[in-house]
């Protein structure tokens, strides 16, 4: 009898010991301490930013005067002048199309478009400790290639007025306008060969 209690005795002290021992290596499992990489895991990650790129153009008022206009093409603030609003519903041939309207402080309705590009950081990081092994920006900018673009708005944009683009010499060439009305579309080709265009909008009425 006493070497059956014993025995039974042991036998519980030896369970409560394995039981103890589970437990403190499911702890440890599950709270894991913080170590650095022997072998770290790469993967690449791409981010965009959206920043404002600054785009002058020189502006010919009706007097004869030349006007400086800066502004950025994907928020539409004008330095030193005002805000312009960004068109809704605008599309185009070519992704990333931006299109603003709004009145100077001169009193000039304008118009503006651009294909604006945030700026892309592309960075090589290891997923288990977080380690950059190389990072890449590229900053926010306009296309500047030659590039003809047809472009669709909501009619209500433009009814009313003709559309006159802004060269870089400051002279005007007229645009070429054509609507539907079922669809509420006003439809035109712009030529963005040198990036963001400025384009002056005349009442017509």
């Amino acid at each position: 009898m006493k070497n059956r209690i014993l025995k039974a005795l042991a036998s519980f002290g030896l369970s409560v010991c394995v039981l103890a021992g589970s437990s403190v290596v499911s702890m440890a499992e599950e709270t894991p301490g913080k170590t650095e990489c022997k072998e770290h895991t790469w993967k690449t990650t791409t981010e965009y930013k959206t920043e404002c790129v600054e785009t002058t153009f020189q502006h010919k008022l009706p007097d004869g005067t030349t006007e400086t206009l800066t502004l950025c093409p994907e928020c539409g603030k004008v330095k030193n002048n005002t805000q312009l609003t960004k068109v809704n519903g605008v599309f185009s041939n070519f992704s990333n199309l931006t299109v603003h309207t709004g009145t100077l402080k001169n009193g000039e309705q304008v118009m503006t478009a651009a294909f604006y590009y945030p700026t892309v950081i592309e960075r090589v990081i290891c997923e288990k400790c977080g380690t950059v092994k190389s990072e890449e920006v590229t900053p926010a900018r306009v296309m500047a290639q030659p590039v003809i673009a047809s472009i669709e708005v909501p009619a209500n944009t433009i009814s009313g007025y003709s559309l006159m683009q802004i060269n870089a010499d400051g002279t005007e060439t007229p645009v070429s306008v054509s609507y539907n009305t079922e669809l509420n579309k006003a439809y035109f080709r712009l030529d963005v060969t040198t990036g963001a265009q400025l384009l002056r909008m005349v009442p017509t009425t």
